[in-house]
């Protein structure tokens, strides 16, 4: 997914790729400030790209259709106190999935 995503006359993102495989959890890792929410917001299609797309299984998406193969939860998420994580996660799913455990 070759890309660029330039603020003001920065460029912050460029020419990145990488390989998120099903059923495994990946991480984003970086210091404050590495582009990480950016990378994160633009695979989600929340920003726009000034140049470049986005694919996944060799295909172009949208915003629209981002929910149909990957989630992501926003660092100011807002959440139920009074849930745990795996609470929190297992109510988000079945909001999505609408199914059983």
């Amino acid at each position: 997914m070759p890309w660029s995503k330039q603020h003001r006359d920065k460029t912050i993102i460029h020419d990145v790729s990488g390989i998120f495989k099903a059923g495994e959890v990946s991480a984003i890792m970086g210091a404050s400030g590495a582009g990480k929410t950016t990378l994160l917001n633009l695979i989600a299609c929340r920003v726009s790209l000034q140049s470049g797309s986005v694919m996944a299984n060799n295909m172009t998406y949208n915003y629209e259709n981002f929910g149909n193969f990957a989630n992501y939860v926003m660092q100011a998420d807002i959440l139920l106190g009074t849930l745990t994580v795996r609470e929190t996660l297992m109510f988000a799913a079945n909001l999505k999935l609408n199914a059983t455990e």
